[in-house]
């Protein structure tokens, strides 16, 4: 599932009911993008089931974690070493497994909001008491639990690259099989920092930076169905999508699913562009939670 939350990321890993079961980004709009969030005010990935679905975090971007703020934001006075300010998180975020990769303050960057959320993840607690924040094996490439694999991306750009660029290709990338089926979750990663084999015989593909620009030549072919998902909002960004991906995406047989093309859903009586990659048989929701929490995704 890829969920029409504006110009953001959050999709998630969902059983045959429709019932998330791993999450893979936990975003929202930055603040000055806020106006690209679809009119659904009962939006909650987290409605109650009897588990506890993990996040798998990308990278540190505020549109691929900030769904974790309820209110408010941090800023740091670097001359007396204190928060001037503290956001208010989301309890429901904060108490169940993060996965992430140790953040490079320096390296990427790291602003005070992204710090402030990664020490507060520290210290939170799981019901076990275990911390909530788990850090990335760097010595592992991978880790793959049955047909899910996360995997390490690692940037091959073979040049000086920015913080930005270097933040969203040192990041964490899933891939996930059923049969013949085969989906990529990129986050903003270029297709070069992903190891190939996560490339090779895809049925769908959550597309890199939201359908943002990404090295010609090396987008992987679709295979059967090849349904090719942007998670994005139109004028969000003037070159998001960019059409130089629109082009090669159609030249290499997938077809382009966008959350920013909403309807008027009838199950929950809200429009949005919840939009779906099938792995097996399409997912219905037989409890109706998610319908309440206007989480369906039930149209391709």
């Amino acid at each position: 599932a890829v969920y029409d939350i504006g110009q953001g990321s959050l999709s998630a890993l969902v059983d045959e009911h429709e019932h998330p079961m791993l999450f893979f980004d936990l975003g929202w709009p930055l603040p000055f993008n806020g106006w690209t969030q679809p009119p659904t005010p009962k939006f909650d990935p987290f409605v109650q089931f009897h588990y506890l679905p993990s996040v798998v975090l990308s990278h540190l971007d505020f549109d691929h974690w900030g769904y974790a703020i309820e209110s408010g934001r941090a800023k740091w006075d670097p001359s007396r070493q204190y928060w001037l300010t503290q956001p208010i998180y989301r309890q429901q975020t904060m108490a169940r497994p993060w996965l992430m990769r140790r953040p490079s303050v320096k390296r990427h960057n790291l602003g005070a909001w992204h710090l402030h959320f990664a020490l507060t993840l520290a210290q939170s607690k799981l019901p076990n008491n275990r911390s909530a924040l788990h850090i990335w094996p760097e010595r592992e490439s991978k880790i793959s639990v049955g047909p899910v694999t996360v995997f390490k991306c690692t940037n091959r750009s073979g040049r000086t690259a920015k913080p930005a660029y270097l933040r969203n290709n040192e990041s964490l990338g899933l891939h996930v099989r059923k049969g013949a089926a085969q989906a990529l979750l990129c986050g903003d990663a270029d297709y070069p920092s992903i190891p190939q084999r996560y490339k090779r015989h895809l049925t769908g593909v959550v597309a890199p930076h939201h359908g943002g620009a990404t090295t010609r030549g090396t987008m992987p072919d679709a295979i059967g169905h090849g349904r090719m998902v942007m998670s994005t909002h139109r004028s969000a960004y003037p070159s998001i999508p960019h059409p130089s991906v629109l082009s090669e995406a159609r030249k290499m047989g997938w077809s382009i699913a966008r959350t920013d093309d909403r309807f008027s859903c009838t199950r929950c009586q809200a429009d949005h562009g919840h939009r779906m990659i099938r792995l097996g048989q399409t997912p219905l929701c037989g409890c109706n939670r998610v319908d309440g929490a206007q989480l369906c995704i039930a149209k391709p």
